[in-house]
């Protein structure tokens, strides 16, 4: 009889593997680890060792390096400045994630004349008092996207299916620095570069867009900022700290009916005005300063691109009013650099 239970214990536990429970941990919809199978794994144990089902907890970490390793080779991850930074291959990854969601052949196919949307999302956090991070990530937000373990659509047939985010949501590179503008210059340059090429190869049959939140949109563009701080604290329109609290006339509000404040403070981002304005402002221009009408190349080739005016607060930049010459070398160029502007 003991030999009988014994045997069937065995025959049981083939059905309760260590990589069926990490795919249970892995697809789990709700916060289910590795502690709550150890709490659920320590029942077991006043056991006799034969009637002990669930596998030990080494048995699933075990599968986990196993798992880790090999997906190492498929798509490696690259750390970078000491371990401070890391990030899996771009296109590898991407090709990888579009292949496994049923996108990466309508990427492909000339055909295509709906282009695939997949949203990049940057978030940063406190880890611990003195320790951040910043993080991007793929969102794949496409209503053509196939569920790669059900083979149905993933968000319907509506289109609109609620859907856990770690099903579709992807992290790309993680950095451990506080969030700031010119974390997004420095580290995070060479994604952005990589999806203006990404788009440009598939024909723009795929498109990129940022749902993030305003705190990250002013770091990513480089635009706007906290009111009363910046001069131009939205970083879609042309409203400054001064008039943002001034109140707007009502008839002009542009939610109209909708607008029930007593003080209308709403703003226009772009209006028909503000294209006549600057149309107005550019003839005076051209009246005034002649040249610019027909401008010479080197006079073009002389003038910075900023993508911001908070940028001109720069004692580094040879444009700002402010540079100051950290070298002789710095000096001797500036020189040269002022004699050429004054010609021109």
């Amino acid at each position: 009889m003991e030999s009988m239970r014994i045997s069937c214990c065995r025959e049981i536990k083939q059905y309760y593997n260590g990589w069926k429970f990490l795919k249970a941990l892995d697809c789990s919809t709700q916060s289910l680890n590795q502690e709550c199978y150890k709490i659920l794994y320590s029942v077991q144990k006043g056991f006799p060792k034969w009637a002990r089902i669930l596998p030990e907890v080494k048995n699933i970490q075990r599968a986990e390096y196993k798992l880790n390793n090999q997906l190492n080779e498929i798509i490696p991850i690259i750390e970078e400045n000491g371990r401070e930074s890391a990030k899996f291959e771009y296109r590898a990854y991407l090709d990888y994630l579009l292949s496994k969601f049923g996108l990466l052949n309508i990427v492909q196919d000339n055909a295509t004349d709906v282009p695939v949307v997949v949203a990049v999302t940057f978030d940063g956090g406190a880890i611990s008092k003195f320790v951040s991070h910043v993080t991007a990530g793929f969102k794949l937000v496409d209503p053509r996207c196939i569920n790669p373990l059900t083979g149905e659509l993933l968000f319907g047939d509506s289109e609109s299916s609620k859907v856990q985010s770690h099903i579709h949501c992807f992290p790309i590179k993680i950095v451990m620095a506080k969030d700031t503008k010119q974390l997004y210059r420095t580290e995070f340059s060479d994604l952005f570069l990589f999806l203006r090429e990404y788009e440009r190869e598939h024909g723009f049959r795929v498109k990129f867009s940022f749902p993030q939140d305003m705190s990250s949109i002013w770091k990513t563009t480089g635009r706007g900022g906290t009111a009363k701080v910046k001069t131009f604290p939205c970083y879609c329109c042309g409203v400054t700290t001064a008039t943002l609290v001034a109140p707007q006339p009502k008839n002009k509000c542009f939610r109209g009916a909708r607008c029930l404040q007593p003080k209308c403070y709403h703003h226009d981002m772009l209006t028909q005005d503000t294209f006549d304005s600057w149309a107005e402002q550019k003839i005076l221009l051209e009246t005034q300063y002649p040249y610019l009408v027909d401008r010479p190349v080197e006079l073009n080739r002389s003038q910075a691109i900023l993508s911001s005016v908070d940028e001109l607060r720069d004692e580094t930049n040879p444009f700002d009013i402010n540079f100051c010459p950290r070298t002789v070398q710095q000096g001797r160029e500036f020189d040269e650099f002022m004699s050429q502007e004054l010609v021109l």
